[in-house]
């Protein structure tokens, strides 16, 4: 006989035994109170047999084997996911929030950062490890300490935001540039160790694209981790090590050659043919030589911050000033100074160049050699009295 049924049989003996006492309490003349008491003993083990009657019906055919072992796995909700990101053992109140706040909303977050970066990318990041710097953190208020899930959740918004603003300005090759570096298509977080991150910065560390913190600083300015400050420059720094493209030029060069040379350069092409009255003419900017030439001296000289995003702007204003001075001294309105250059430029170029040292002039010169116009400037001067490039050439010809 199972224990539900010995249960319910001793519940049985005691109702039985209570009739017969209420009984005999009436025979005996016992107080209403007492007799009442006994009534109310009998009503309530009514209703726990009642109780046993059900429990019994609903597993009568419920068997457990006993031969195996007990499951005592807890069990999580389907709607529910269990914390699944941390290496380090939370309080529950914070385990919880980390599940609701974070885990749960891991997958939508991932598909949204991979719909916006074009392949799938993923999240890695350990929350139980960020749940240590929050509690370290300066900001007394922030909720870092007592929501790191939502904190989490946040910095990949922005970051998500940034990413849609950078693309927006840098197009589809700045896209292409950043799956190129960051080609582990991860996004990770860590504290940050260069100084030029405080509070937050972002970086490309071993293909993946980091969102730093200061150690103390954990939630702290977490829009401006990824903002288009700070991301473009982690983007270029890591194709300037990794070499990310065929040329030697970084994204900042390449995306000023592409803003502030090339849309220019075939009108002003056109202006060198009609001022020197020829059909065609090669300008040759030289720009992976002057790039490599500024390089392999940025750190000895006093170059302009960010010097490789103007590149393209500065080469082309080396060009435009000598067209200016072409026209300032006749050429376009004489036949004979048209023919006098045309002599010296045998393969109708015009080049520019960036060098170590000038033949003539301090901060540039223009000079025709072996059929090519040349524009020369050195480093110390290459952004100095652009102006002035081409005054003078009638005399040298």
């Amino acid at each position: 006989m199972g224990f539900l049924d010995k249960a319910k049989g001793a519940l049985k003996e005691l109702e039985t035994q209570l009739d017969k006492a209420q009984k005999a309490a009436k025979d005996s003349g016992i107080s209403n109170p007492e007799i009442g008491k006994l009534a109310s003993y009998q009503k309530n083990l009514k209703v726990v047999n009642k109780g046993a009657e059900k429990l019994g019906g609903g597993h009568a055919k419920a068997e457990t084997p006993s031969s195996s072992t007990p499951n005592t796995a807890m069990q999580t909700p389907a709607s529910s996911v269990a914390p699944k990101t941390t290496s380090v053992k939370l309080p529950l109140a914070i385990r919880k929030e980390v599940r609701d706040d974070w885990d749960a909303k891991i997958p939508e977050l991932e598909a949204t950062l991979s719909q916006v970066l074009g392949v799938a990318w993923t999240i890695e990041i350990d929350a139980g490890a960020m749940y240590l710097y929050a509690l370290e953190t300066d900001n007394m208020g922030t909720a870092a300490k007592t929501r790191p899930g939502y904190v989490l959740y946040t910095y990949i918004e922005k970051t998500i935001t940034n990413l849609k603003e950078y693309i927006v300005k840098f197009g589809d090759d700045g896209l292409q540039e950043l799956n190129t570096v960051a080609s582990a298509h991860v996004i990770t977080m860590a504290e940050a160790t260069a100084p030029t991150h405080s509070y937050a910065g972002c970086d490309i560390h071993e293909g993946a694209l980091r969102i730093l913190f200061g150690k103390t600083y954990f939630g702290t300015n977490i829009d401006q981790a990824t903002n288009i400050s700070n991301l473009p420059v982690a983007i270029n720094e890591a194709g300037k090590a990794g070499g990310s493209s065929e040329t030697s030029l970084d994204f900042d060069a390449r995306t000023g050659m592409k803003n502030d040379y090339d849309p220019k350069i075939a009108n002003l092409k056109a202006q060198f043919e009609k001022i020197l009255a020829i059909d065609s003419i090669t300008l040759d900017p030289s720009f992976e030589a002057n790039y490599n030439k500024l390089l392999g001296i940025e750190k000895q000289s006093d170059l302009p911050r960010n010097w490789q995003k103007h590149l393209g702007a500065h080469t082309f204003m080396y060009f435009e000033a000598l067209a200016k001075s072409l026209e300032d001294e006749g050429f376009a309105t004489d036949d004979m100074m048209q023919e006098g250059l045309q002599d010296v430029m045998e393969k109708m170029e015009i080049k520019f160049e960036i060098v170590d040292a000038l033949q003539k002039g301090t901060y540039s010169e223009t000079l025709p050699e072996d059929g090519v116009l040349y524009i020369r400037t050195v480093p110390k001067y290459y952004t100095s009295n652009i102006r002035d490039v081409g005054k003078g050439l009638v005399a040298l010809l």
